[in-house]
């Protein structure tokens, strides 16, 4: 699970930072290692934060895909107005 979460949080750091045709490639892997820790995390998901049925809810863990996404898209934005390099 940590492999995972480490590619995954590298992975959008990638994508936030990278340029021109990187940028489609970061992107690949991005949306793999995505996919990739939504198959893993169930044994680590740690407090249920909303639950909608007995067997199903919304976890911690389950937060760490968009979070790191919307860390990706903010940074990505601020490099393109030129306010951070």
């Amino acid at each position: 699970m940590l492999t995972v979460l480490a590619l995954l949080t590298t992975s959008g750091c990638w994508l936030a930072l990278s340029r021109g045709r990187w940028t489609a490639v970061a992107s690949l892997v991005f949306v793999g290692s995505s996919v990739a820790w939504f198959g893993v995390n169930q044994k680590w998901e740690g407090r249920t934060l909303a639950a909608f049925s007995p067997t199903h809810g919304l976890t911690q863990a389950d937060l760490a895909v968009p979070l790191t996404i919307g860390s990706a898209l903010a940074v990505r934005r601020l490099r393109s107005r030129n306010l951070i390099r």
